[in-house]
């Protein structure tokens, strides 16, 4: 598999995981388990977000260097 393969593995499934964590937010104030309102719940998932992308950022190399 080609590095630009792997890296653009490696971004669906961080794609995935945001996905995933700002619906399992948004399910679990609609099921009560976290009292929180819909903006507090967009600026969470925001920041989440961004620290996701920003790790995969940082770290993009260590993957890169790893399939050389």
């Amino acid at each position: 598999m080609s590095k630009k393969n792997v890296m653009a593995s490696v971004s669906t499934v961080l794609s995935f995981i945001k996905e995933r964590l700002e619906s399992d937010i948004k399910e679990a104030a609609v099921k009560e388990m976290i009292d929180i309102d819909k903006k507090e719940i967009e600026k969470i998932c925001s920041l989440a977000k961004s620290s996701i992308d920003a790790s995969f950022f940082k770290s993009a190399s260590q993957i890169e260097n790893s399939l050389k």
